[in-house]
């Protein structure tokens, strides 16, 4: 070991996603649709409206208006960023010291644990039941072990599983410390479920935004902060100055404010096509369990078998070895009947 390297960072291990020549990427959750092309047009003409030898507001301006006016929030309380990981990087940065703990719900996003321990938290994990967290076993430990964050995702990833809003209430209401709720999945399930219109009431709650899923420009990264004035102008203060790229604001912004009548018909086709994909798989023998995002969810002890195998055809899926897990977005018709296909050939 280099001895400048800090043992906390030694010890961490990097994430890294599925590397290789694969025809059917079924690993990260994105949207498998582009924007139509009158869009990608209108995408075209602002990107090329920007100054590229200046560098981007910093402040994101027009796409934070852009994103407050869809969701009835105030730009005050909305921070942009590089996708949602850089912003739970920046607010590990404003609210933790090596010697607080932060609490999470695995199996869930390894960020959360990660972006923490760099900064020599330590954590303290609350496994989910079947994919369900225990509130009650949060708010214990929580509060037993003087947690100064509880970060999770809803719905979660990878389980699927929908946490009702009256719960994330039940959990902040009886807990004291910052609850970051990742909604990254929200639009596949019931959007009246999102607890970001609660953050304006409460002075702990943060929930994250992103545009990579339903949003279908995952390779934008853009993703927003979302909580009360005072916890949205530390996050403004502490995120680099100029993190959310022109290229990027520009197009989000026009998915954003000419897009959404589209946006929102095509997770409703990524909906309907992940339950038929669920019944497909079934129907061939591999039962996968109901969800409320864009992938499905299969138990099997041979998880890491059928992985090394699909990967061999082609086809790129996500395996948990640990938990027997294999967690598989929605692709188009064409990209899940080829899954399938392979499927029954193994």
């Amino acid at each position: 070991m280099n001895k400048y390297i800090p043992e906390k960072i030694d010890r961490m291990t990097e994430y890294v996603p599925n590397k290789g020549d694969f025809s059917v990427r079924l690993d990260a959750n994105e949207s498998p649709y582009l924007p139509s092309e009158e869009l990608r047009k209108r995408i075209e003409k602002a990107a090329f409206s920007a100054a590229f030898n200046r560098y981007p507001d910093a402040s994101s301006e027009d796409l934070i208006n852009a994103f407050c006016k869809r969701f009835g929030i105030s730009p005050k309380q909305t921070a942009a960023g590089n996708g949602s990981d850089e912003l739970i990087n920046v607010i590990s940065t404003v609210f933790l010291t090596p010697e607080d703990k932060v609490l999470i719900c695995p199996p869930d996003f390894s960020m959360y644990a990660f972006y923490p321990e760099t900064i020599g938290a330590e954590i303290v994990r609350v496994p989910r039941e079947n994919g369900y967290v225990n509130s009650d076993e949060i708010i214990k430990y929580a509060n037993e072990e003087k947690v100064k964050m509880i970060l999770f995702s809803n719905p979660c990833n990878p389980s699927g599983r929908l946490m009702k809003k009256e719960e994330v209430v039940y959990i902040l209401e009886r807990t004291d410390c910052i609850l970051v709720c990742d909604e990254a999945y929200m639009e596949f399930s019931s959007k009246d479920e999102s607890v970001m219109e609660l953050c304006g009431k409460y002075d702990r709650l943060i929930v994250l935004k992103t545009l990579s899923k339903a949003f279908g420009i995952a390779g934008l990264r853009v993703g927003f902060a979302v909580s009360n004035e005072d916890i949205g102008a530390a996050i403004r203060k502490v995120k680099s100055p100029y993190n959310v790229n022109s290229f990027s604001q520009a197009a989000a912004t026009v998915i954003l404010n000419d897009g959404w009548d589209e946006i929102n018909e095509k997770y409703e086709i990524i909906k309907k096509n992940t339950e038929a994909l669920r019944i497909a798989l079934d129907g061939i023998g591999y039962p996968s369990e109901r969800t409320d995002t864009n992938f499905v969810l299969i138990r099997t002890e041979r998880a890491k078998e059928i992985f090394d195998k699909l990967s061999l055809k082609g086809i790129a899926i996500r395996c948990f070895s640990s938990d027997n897990l294999l967690r598989i977005t929605c692709g188009t018709e064409k990209e899940n009947e080829a899954l399938i296909d392979a499927l029954k050939s193994i």
